[in-house]
């Protein structure tokens, strides 16, 4: 077959095994969005840092430390980018009368699975003849590289083929593919899902095990609910202290809502470790099965954020990082010098640093106050907003899903 002369597959097939199909990625597809995010966000959140940085003897470490950082997320995107381009000479596709595969040209083995897996997936361009084929989960592991290793992976943009996936990326011929996919999986006795539309965000669904459960969907609807109730008071507080008259909220009620991150956050990372259980599997908190499978559902990013909108995640981003530079500004401004406090027997204003009081007059005393209220109000806010995302995507993944709405 012209291009695949340099796959060599006599070792890797078995008795009785043949090729039905040969492919490779067609076409460069560089994920934009994510590159320009990574690299934009890195820039002005380390430009925030220098700028709230006081200078003192540790001021050049913490500069270097930044600049070390900005450069890693730089070469991270270049990466992705140079792969992007050259992506129809990492990858070979191959499926036989019982196995899909993944290999580099070297006819080395990346990934393979079965052909009538259940976590079969296809994604065809309603405009086009292009479209990829996501087998699922690899039946092989490569080697563990260590922990720095997954946390390079964890940190970084990742461009298909995902390590511990079989998955057929940019496809040009997808029909030829799609076509040869049904009929080997019609052999093995098994029936082949439709092509989804592209345009939603997501995979198709696939069963998993207590996520799946009716109790799990009664917990997450309550933390949907006390979590936009929250999060729409801890706004409100935010806005009241930049435009309303000084009060302090910490003592009351905003170290109460400041409770509710714990259960709320809790619950995100539950969905995240119940998504890479399968159904009739045991639950892994821990172990390689949860890390590849963690490392294919969000790829660099460890929330369960797959089926939000476009729109909703840019929200929710736009969000987040306001409430960071909003809580760096607290910071920049120095209105902030410790703990403010008035005592009602001496009518004194201080700052209370590490032991050390500070007088304040009325109008610093105002100042802290505000300061303080909005540093904790925009880190409460900043993690309310995460955790009301994971919690609405898992109800757009729940109302999808056919293994709990049969009926649909």
């Amino acid at each position: 077959m012209p291009g695949h002369d340099d796959l060599d597959l006599s070792r890797w097939l078995r008795s009785g095994e043949e090729v039905r199909w040969q492919g490779h990625p067609a076409r460069a597809q560089v994920p934009w969005l994510p590159v320009v995010a990574l690299v934009a966000g890195s820039l002005v959140a380390a430009g925030a840092l220098a700028w709230t940085q006081p200078a003192g003897p540790g001021t050049t470490f913490f500069l270097s430390f930044l600049a070390l950082i900005v450069l890693f997320n730089v070469g991270n995107a270049v990466t992705v980018v140079r792969r992007a381009y050259r992506s129809a000479e990492l990858s070979r596709y191959v499926l036989t009368n019982y196995r899909a595969a993944v290999f580099e040209p070297t006819s080395r083995l990346v990934a393979e699975t079965r052909a009538d897996t259940s976590e079969f997936q296809a994604t065809r361009s309603p405009l086009t003849r292009a479209g990829k084929i996501n087998w699922g989960e690899s039946d092989i592991e490569g080697p563990d590289l260590g922990p720095f290793a997954r946390f390079l992976q964890m940190s970084s943009l990742r461009f298909a083929p995902r390590e511990g996936g079989v998955l057929f990326a940019e496809l040009a011929n997808f029909d030829a593919a799609y076509n040869m996919a049904v009929a080997v999986r019609r052999d093995l006795g098994v029936a082949t899902p439709r092509p989804v539309d592209p345009r939603v965000r997501g995979e198709p669904p696939v069963a998993l095990g207590l996520l799946d459960s009716p109790v799990a969907g009664v917990l997450n609807v309550i933390a949907l609910c006390v979590g936009s109730f929250t999060l729409a008071c801890v706004a409100f507080l935010l806005g009241w202290t930049l435009l309303g008259p000084v009060r302090n909220f910490m003592p009351w009620p905003g170290a109460v809502l400041f409770v509710f991150i714990f259960p709320l956050f809790f619950w995100a990372i539950a969905i995240s470790i119940g998504r890479t259980q399968r159904a009739g599997e045991a639950l892994e908190l821990s172990g390689t099965r949860m890390r590849r499978r963690q490392l294919n559902l969000s790829p660099g990013l460890p929330l369960p954020l797959n089926y939000l909108p476009r729109w909703a995640i840019g929200g929710a981003i736009a969000v987040f990082v306001g409430c960071w530079i909003s809580g760096m500004l607290v910071f920049g401004s120095h209105d902030l010098p410790g703990q403010p406090s008035y005592d009602a027997a001496t009518h004194a204003y201080t700052a209370n640093d590490h032991g050390d009081q500070i007088p304040l007059s009325k109008s610093q005393y105002d100042s802290a106050v505000r300061a303080q209220d909005r540093l904790f109000l925009s880190v409460e806010l900043a993690f309310m907003v995460v955790a009301v995302a994971a919690a609405s995507d898992e109800v757009i993944r729940r109302s999808r899903s056919p293994y709990i709405h049969p009926s649909n």
